[in-house]
């Protein structure tokens, strides 16, 4: 949950997100299912908006403007990979231990991961997971029924990943099974992070999710 502060700021609930941006909020519908509604289909959420529009403007036109798609900026993901980077430059710097969580599955990605953990004399752990598809399926099913928040993680989303991370893992990863327990594959995570006791220094650890059958 938050607040918007000033102009600016986002709002949760548990089916919608409010995104506040100057005179403008924008609504989005979460792919979650409960007892008393089912978002797990697009078509729901698109007829939802529509319904819910349709009813408000009859009261409020100037205010509910209409329903329309969310499209993925294609330069998107490099702008997202760039940020996080220099996030991670920042802290660095200030001599703290580093994790990016993303799925690291282009080339360019890695090299400036590697380039950045040289260029602040970080040691660089790279942590692989990997799953079954039909593992990673049945968890996404078991979280939008249980309403859990997974906005935009469908099995389309899992498909689409697992063709981008279908390949062979980055050169030296620690690849780590998450389909048994939690337990061990925290333990496993742990040996490839500290393989032996070592003396503290700042570094960088980038996990790079894939789905392979």
């Amino acid at each position: 949950m938050g607040s918007p502060t000033g102009d600016r700021g986002v709002v949760e609930t548990h089916v919608s997100v409010l995104i506040f941006s100057g005179g403008r909020v924008l609504k989005f519908k979460k792919p979650v299912r409960f007892p008393f509604l089912d978002f797990t289909d697009r078509q729901a959420r698109l007829h939802a908006c529509q319904e819910e529009v349709a009813a408000n403007r009859r009261h409020s036109p100037d205010v509910y403007l209409g329903v329309a798609d969310l499209v993925l900026d294609p330069g998107a993901p490099g702008s997202t990979y760039s940020t996080l980077l220099a996030r991670a430059r920042v802290a660095l710097a200030l001599g703290q231990s580093v994790i990016l969580d993303a799925t690291f599955v282009d080339d360019h990605q890695w090299r400036a991961a590697e380039t950045l953990a040289r260029q602040t004399a970080s040691r660089l752990v790279v942590v692989c997971c990997q799953v079954p598809e039909d593992v990673a399926a049945a968890r996404v099913r078991a979280r939008l029924t249980d309403g859990a928040d997974v906005p935009g993680a469908d099995e389309r989303v899992l498909r689409a990943m697992a063709r981008m991370g279908s390949g062979t893992p980055w050169a030296g990863a620690a690849v780590i099974d998450t389909a048994g327990s939690l337990e061990d594959e925290m333990a496993c995570a742990l040996r490839a992070v500290a393989p032996a006791p070592v003396a503290y220094t700042p570094g960088v650890t980038l996990a790079s999710g894939a789905c392979t059958p």
